[in-house]
This record gives structure tokens, C-alpha cells and sequence, in this order.
């Protein structure tokens, strides 16, 4: 059986396009990719009465829900926490392991394919979310080669 991995985690796109762009209206219903799950979850800012969010691939998905489900049932750190957010590389104060138990609270909030995908890859919800797909992880390898070449400042 093929396995879907995660392309992007999150979006690299300017949501201010998007919300200018689209000029949505309380009463729009609104189609959008998934990717990453970061602009389908903005345009709900702008308060259209639905937003549908479709992708090829059903793993950008279960990402959406995950992140749908975290913002559902955790206040602002533990939703960080629960997506793997790091800032200016200071590691967390939480083990791997407590993104596991957060997942383990929000997990019911998941469609049963969700529910199997995350509990097959619970390695990638230890390593952090927001940083899991493969776009993200060129992006990281990328970053390196340039320190090499260039050094860090």
C-alpha cells in the first residue's frame, strides 16, 4: 500500500493576498487547497458562512484536522506545544513525550482515518508538526548548506 507522507506542514503564501483578493463576504462559501492547513484555517477569519478545504493528497488533511482539533482544545501553549513550535531554536521546556499526551486529549476530535494515520506516525507528533513536510524539511537542509557556504552571518 502506498503511504502518503506530509508535503507541506505549513504555508509558505501571504495570507493578506488571500483575504484581499478574495473579498469574502458572511454569506460566501469558500474552496480552498489544504496544503499545510494555514490558509483554509485564515480565511475563517474573514467569517464566510463555509470554507471546504480539499487536497489530492489525504495526509495534508489529517494535518488540517490535527490542527483544527489543537486549536479546539488547547489554550495558546499548549497549542504551540502540540504542533512542535519552536522559537529561535530554544528547545521546550516539555519532552518529546508531552506531545503525545496532547495528542492523546485531542485525538477523539479526529476522523477515524485521522485517528489511524496520527497513531501510525506518532513519531512525527513527537518531532514536531510544524515542520514535518518534506517542503520544511528541504527548507532545513537547505539552510545548512547555505551556514556552510556563507556562514551565519
Amino acid at each position: 500500500m502506498f503511504k502518503h507522507a506530509i508535503v507541506y506542514s505549513n504555508v509558505w503564501e501571504d495570507p493578506e493576498l488571500n483575504r484581499r483578493s478574495l473579498m469574502i463576504k458572511p454569506d460566501d462559501s469558500v474552496l480552498s487547497i489544504t496544503s499545510g492547513g494555514c490558509n483554509s484555517l485564515n480565511l475563517l477569519v474573514e467569517g464566510p458562512q463555509k470554507v471546504v478545504s480539499i487536497d489530492g493528497n489525504p495526509t495534508q488533511n489529517y494535518l488540517l484536522e490535527y490542527k483544527i482539533a489543537a486549536v479546539k482544545s488547547f489554550g495558546y501553549d499548549d497549542f504551540l506545544e502540540a504542533l512542535g513550535v519552536e522559537f529561535y531554536n530554544r528547545p521546550s521546556k516539555y519532552s518529546p513525550e508531552y506531545r503525545l499526551e496532547l495528542y492523546d486529549k485531542l485525538r477523539h476530535l479526529l476522523s477515524a482515518e485521522a485517528k489511524n494515520f496520527w497513531d501510525d506516525n506518532r513519531d512525527i507528533i513527537k518531532s514536531g508538526l510544524i515542520m514535518c513536510g518534506k517542503v520544511e524539511k528541504f527548507f532545513k537542509i537547505y539552510r545548512k548548506i547555505l551556514m556552510f557556504l556563507y556562514g551565519s552571518k
